[in-house]
């Protein structure tokens, strides 16, 4: 069986640590992150785990780090042509 997790804003929650985070803010991201390191399936489950973010640059490195591949992908081109 496969799970999925996606979420999307994934620089609002798991942006890079600073001194200025709120204490709950950072007890929030460290306990996730242990988690995150603990996480197993059986050998029947799958775990497929999506982030979104137009930020990459503000996500906690650690985070990136636990992510397998990363894919950059562009915005839209449009070839549609406005009547003149």
């Amino acid at each position: 069986m496969e799970r999925h997790i996606v979420w999307s804003f994934t620089d609002a929650f798991l942006r890079s640590r600073g001194s200025d985070d709120h204490e709950s803010t950072a007890i929030i991201k460290a306990q996730f992150m242990s988690l995150w390191d603990g996480l197993a399936t059986d050998h029947d489950c799958q775990v497929l785990i999506m982030g979104a973010t137009n930020r990459p640059n503000d996500v906690d490195p650690a985070f990136r780090r636990r992510m397998p591949c990363m894919f950059r992908i562009g915005l839209p081109v449009s070839n549609y042509i406005q009547p003149g």
